[in-house]
């Protein structure tokens, strides 16, 4: 059965809002090794410490080692590897579930599946929040707005940020 536009749930600002499902920077790890892509790497232990040796002309480790856990029933760590130029955003031991995507603004190109005749500009982020009411819309889909979210966590190594390197796992 189709809505129209008109007749979604709304916030006090207009804004369309859809339920809150959940993604984390877990979700985004798991889409990432889904895709091999360069940010996910495995290496042996011989290979990580190779990361926190100072060079020859270096005094300090040329990369910040941070583990971090997917969630807490894991026992695991995943590393996330940052230059050494710059502070992190993260805390040793964190959870990756617990960095939780809130904001419209991590998703782009929004497809609400039973809405007749959206407005143009109802892919973009502008146009929602994410909610955890029980009226938000909930038949919604959208992709990740990689440069939001990296931004956001200081992941893309602006301002006084270390740039982010890869996730690392440890080979057994």
């Amino acid at each position: 059965m189709s809505k129209s536009w008109e007749s979604l749930p709304r916030n006090n600002k207009g804004l369309v809002k859809l339920s809150d499902k959940g993604h984390s920077l877990l979700t985004l790890l798991r889409l990432l090794q889904e895709h091999d892509t360069k940010y996910v790497r495995y290496v042996t232990q011989e290979q990580m410490k190779d990361l926190t040796t100072p060079g020859f002309f270096q005094q300090l480790a040329p990369y910040i080692l941070m583990p971090l856990y997917e969630d807490p029933k894991d026992k695991k760590p995943v590393t996330m590897v940052f230059s050494n130029h710059g502070q992190v955003h993260f805390c040793k031991n964190e959870y990756l579930s617990e960095y939780r995507f809130k904001r419209a603004e991590f998703y782009w190109n929004f497809t609400l599946k039973t809405i007749q005749n959206p407005p143009k500009a109802s892919r973009f982020a502008q146009s929602y929040c994410l909610s955890s009411d029980a009226d938000a819309y909930q038949d919604w889909e959208a992709s990740f707005y990689f440069e939001e979210i990296f931004d956001f966590y200081g992941l893309n190594g602006a301002d006084e940020m270390a740039p982010f390197v890869a996730f690392f796992f440890i080979k057994e």
